[in-house]
Protein backbone atom coordinates (compact mmCIF):
# COMPACT_ATOMS: atom_id res chain seq x y z
CA UNK A 1 0.00 0.00 0.00
CA UNK A 2 1.63 3.26 -1.08
CA UNK A 3 1.28 6.09 1.42
CA UNK A 4 -0.18 9.48 0.51
CA UNK A 5 2.54 11.68 1.95
CA UNK A 6 2.08 15.02 3.62
CA UNK A 7 4.57 17.73 4.54
CA UNK A 8 6.37 16.31 7.55
CA UNK A 9 8.10 17.92 10.51
CA UNK A 10 10.71 15.71 12.12
CA UNK A 11 11.93 15.43 15.70
CA UNK A 12 15.73 15.60 15.73
CA UNK A 13 18.00 13.41 17.84
CA UNK A 14 17.01 9.86 16.95
CA UNK A 15 18.75 7.34 14.73
CA UNK A 16 15.73 7.45 12.42
CA UNK A 17 13.56 10.58 12.43
CA UNK A 18 10.21 10.57 14.20
CA UNK A 19 7.35 12.12 12.22
CA UNK A 20 5.29 14.76 13.99
CA UNK A 21 2.62 14.74 11.28
CA UNK A 22 0.83 11.76 9.69
CA UNK A 23 2.32 10.07 6.67
CA UNK A 24 -1.13 8.88 5.58
CA UNK A 25 -3.41 11.71 4.44
CA UNK A 26 -5.81 9.96 2.06
CA UNK A 27 -9.50 10.77 2.48
CA UNK A 28 -11.23 7.62 3.69
CA UNK A 29 -13.89 6.39 1.28
CA UNK A 30 -16.28 3.75 2.55
CA UNK A 31 -15.87 0.55 0.57
CA UNK A 32 -12.45 1.57 -0.80
CA UNK A 33 -9.88 -0.27 1.30
CA UNK A 34 -7.01 1.46 -0.52
CA UNK A 35 -8.02 4.71 1.22
CA UNK A 36 -7.84 3.23 4.72
CA UNK A 37 -4.88 3.95 6.98
CA UNK A 38 -2.35 1.07 6.98
CA UNK A 39 -2.73 -1.55 9.69
CA UNK A 40 1.07 -1.55 10.09
CA UNK A 41 4.07 0.26 8.68
CA UNK A 42 7.35 -0.94 7.18
CA UNK A 43 10.31 1.15 8.37
CA UNK A 44 13.61 0.88 6.49
CA UNK A 45 16.70 0.49 8.63
CA UNK A 46 18.71 1.71 5.63
CA UNK A 47 18.23 2.71 2.02
CA UNK A 48 17.16 -0.07 -0.33
CA UNK A 49 15.89 -2.30 2.45
CA UNK A 50 12.82 -3.38 0.48
CA UNK A 51 10.00 -1.45 2.17
CA UNK A 52 8.38 -0.28 -1.05
CA UNK A 53 8.33 -3.76 -2.60
CA UNK A 54 6.89 -5.45 0.49
CA UNK A 55 4.33 -2.67 1.00
CA UNK A 56 3.23 -3.02 -2.63
CA UNK A 57 2.59 -6.76 -2.17
CA UNK A 58 0.91 -6.52 1.24
CA UNK A 59 -2.41 -4.70 1.23
CA UNK A 60 -2.47 -3.82 4.96
CA UNK A 61 1.09 -2.40 4.96
CA UNK A 62 2.32 1.15 4.53
CA UNK A 63 5.77 2.25 3.39
CA UNK A 64 7.22 4.67 5.94
CA UNK A 65 10.64 4.85 4.33
CA UNK A 66 13.33 5.56 6.91
CA UNK A 67 10.95 7.25 9.37
CA UNK A 68 8.88 6.35 12.40
CA UNK A 69 5.19 7.15 11.68
CA UNK A 70 4.49 8.36 15.20
CA UNK A 71 1.58 10.63 14.29
CA UNK A 72 -0.36 8.13 12.19
CA UNK A 73 -3.60 6.54 13.33
CA UNK A 74 -2.08 3.08 13.74
CA UNK A 75 1.70 3.54 14.24
CA UNK A 76 2.61 -0.16 14.48
CA UNK A 77 5.98 -0.77 12.85
CA UNK A 78 8.18 -3.51 11.45
CA UNK A 79 11.80 -2.61 10.71
CA UNK A 80 13.05 -3.87 7.32
CA UNK A 81 16.69 -4.74 6.56
CA UNK A 82 18.67 -6.68 3.99
CA UNK A 83 20.51 -9.83 5.01
CA UNK A 84 24.07 -8.56 5.36
CA UNK A 85 26.14 -8.04 8.49
CA UNK A 86 26.58 -4.32 7.83
CA UNK A 87 22.90 -3.70 7.28
CA UNK A 88 21.85 -5.89 10.20
CA UNK A 89 24.16 -3.86 12.43
CA UNK A 90 22.22 -0.80 11.33
CA UNK A 91 18.94 -2.64 11.95
CA UNK A 92 20.20 -3.56 15.43
CA UNK A 93 20.58 0.12 16.29
CA UNK A 94 17.15 0.96 14.86
CA UNK A 95 15.55 -1.85 16.87
CA UNK A 96 17.25 -0.53 20.01
CA UNK A 97 15.87 2.91 19.20
CA UNK A 98 12.40 1.40 19.10
CA UNK A 99 12.84 -0.62 22.28
CA UNK A 100 14.31 2.40 24.05
CA UNK A 101 11.16 4.46 23.71
CA UNK A 102 12.74 6.96 21.31
CA UNK A 103 10.10 6.67 18.57
CA UNK A 104 7.25 8.81 19.88
CA UNK A 105 3.89 7.05 19.79
CA UNK A 106 5.12 4.46 17.28
CA UNK A 107 5.36 0.86 18.45
CA UNK A 108 7.86 -1.75 17.31
CA UNK A 109 6.37 -5.11 16.30
CA UNK A 110 9.58 -6.69 15.05
CA UNK A 111 12.12 -6.94 12.24
CA UNK A 112 11.90 -8.52 8.80
CA UNK A 113 15.13 -9.52 7.06
CA UNK A 114 15.10 -9.77 3.26
CA UNK A 115 17.50 -12.01 1.32
CA UNK A 116 18.79 -10.04 -1.66
CA UNK A 117 20.90 -12.84 -3.19
CA UNK A 118 20.14 -16.56 -3.64
CA UNK A 119 21.79 -19.23 -1.53
CA UNK A 120 22.38 -19.97 2.13
CA UNK A 121 23.03 -17.11 4.53
CA UNK A 122 26.67 -16.82 5.66
CA UNK A 123 27.38 -17.82 9.25
CA UNK A 124 28.14 -14.24 10.41
CA UNK A 125 24.69 -13.19 9.17
CA UNK A 126 23.02 -16.14 10.91
CA UNK A 127 24.89 -15.30 14.11
CA UNK A 128 23.70 -11.70 13.94
CA UNK A 129 20.12 -12.88 13.43
CA UNK A 130 20.36 -14.88 16.66
CA UNK A 131 21.32 -11.71 18.51
CA UNK A 132 18.38 -9.84 17.04
CA UNK A 133 15.95 -12.67 17.78
CA UNK A 134 16.77 -12.21 21.46
CA UNK A 135 15.53 -8.61 21.23
CA UNK A 136 12.38 -8.73 19.10
CA UNK A 137 10.32 -10.85 16.73
CA UNK A 138 12.24 -11.60 13.53
CA UNK A 139 10.82 -12.73 10.19
CA UNK A 140 12.97 -13.79 7.25
CA UNK A 141 11.92 -13.47 3.60
CA UNK A 142 14.06 -15.63 1.30
CA UNK A 143 15.42 -14.55 -2.08
CA UNK A 144 12.55 -14.32 -4.58
CA UNK A 145 13.38 -14.97 -8.21
CA UNK A 146 11.93 -12.50 -10.68
CA UNK A 147 11.31 -9.75 -8.15
CA UNK A 148 14.24 -7.66 -9.36
CA UNK A 149 12.80 -7.27 -12.87
CA UNK A 150 9.08 -7.05 -12.11
CA UNK A 151 7.47 -3.57 -12.28
CA UNK A 152 6.58 -2.29 -8.82
CA UNK A 153 3.04 -1.36 -9.80
CA UNK A 154 2.53 -4.73 -11.49
CA UNK A 155 3.18 -6.94 -8.46
CA UNK A 156 0.44 -9.19 -7.14
CA UNK A 157 -1.19 -8.00 -3.90
CA UNK A 158 -2.22 -10.02 -0.85
CA UNK A 159 -4.96 -8.91 1.52
CA UNK A 160 -6.15 -10.74 4.65
CA UNK A 161 -8.55 -13.50 3.74
CA UNK A 162 -6.93 -14.27 0.40
CA UNK A 163 -6.19 -17.93 -0.18
CA UNK A 164 -2.78 -18.40 -1.75
CA UNK A 165 -1.88 -21.83 -3.04
CA UNK A 166 1.54 -22.76 -1.72
CA UNK A 167 1.40 -26.50 -1.38
CA UNK A 168 1.68 -27.49 -5.03
CA UNK A 169 4.93 -27.01 -6.91
CA UNK A 170 3.29 -25.15 -9.79
CA UNK A 171 1.68 -22.72 -7.32
CA UNK A 172 4.98 -22.00 -5.60
CA UNK A 173 6.56 -21.10 -8.95
CA UNK A 174 3.95 -18.64 -10.15
CA UNK A 175 5.52 -15.28 -11.09
CA UNK A 176 5.29 -12.38 -8.67
CA UNK A 177 2.96 -10.50 -11.01
CA UNK A 178 0.40 -13.32 -10.66
CA UNK A 179 0.79 -14.39 -7.03
CA UNK A 180 2.43 -13.00 -3.92
CA UNK A 181 5.18 -15.44 -2.90
CA UNK A 182 4.07 -17.72 -0.03
CA UNK A 183 6.93 -16.53 2.20
CA UNK A 184 5.74 -12.93 1.85
CA UNK A 185 2.15 -13.97 2.57
CA UNK A 186 3.30 -15.83 5.68
CA UNK A 187 5.15 -12.75 6.90
CA UNK A 188 2.25 -10.43 6.11
CA UNK A 189 -0.30 -12.65 7.84
CA UNK A 190 1.88 -12.93 10.95
CA UNK A 191 2.39 -9.17 11.20
CA UNK A 192 -1.27 -8.47 10.49
CA UNK A 193 -2.20 -10.75 13.40
CA UNK A 194 0.39 -9.05 15.61
CA UNK A 195 -1.09 -5.67 14.66
CA UNK A 196 -4.59 -6.88 15.57
CA UNK A 197 -3.33 -8.14 18.92
CA UNK A 198 -1.52 -4.86 19.58
CA UNK A 199 -4.62 -2.84 18.65
CA UNK A 200 -6.77 -4.86 21.04
CA UNK A 201 -4.28 -4.36 23.84
CA UNK A 202 -3.83 -0.64 23.20
CA UNK A 203 -7.32 0.68 22.73
CA UNK A 204 -10.08 -1.84 22.26
CA UNK A 205 -12.63 -1.99 19.47
CA UNK A 206 -11.94 1.44 17.94
CA UNK A 207 -8.29 0.59 17.36
CA UNK A 208 -9.25 -2.75 15.85
CA UNK A 209 -10.91 -0.95 12.93
CA UNK A 210 -7.53 -0.66 11.21
CA UNK A 211 -7.25 -4.41 11.00
CA UNK A 212 -10.88 -5.30 10.44
CA UNK A 213 -11.14 -3.13 7.33
CA UNK A 214 -7.76 -3.77 5.64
Amino acid sequence: MAAVLSSINLVAGGLLPVCEEPLWTAVVCEGDSSSFSPAFWLVGAHGGAGCSVLAEMLGPAGDAGQRWPSADEFPLCVVVARASVRELERAHQVVLQGLGGEIGAARLLGLVVVHHVPGKLPKPVRDKLEVLEALTSVWVVPFISGLQVAPLDGLAVWVPGDQVGGGRRRDRKKPVVEQVPPAVVEFGAAVFQAARDAARGAGGSDDEKCCESN
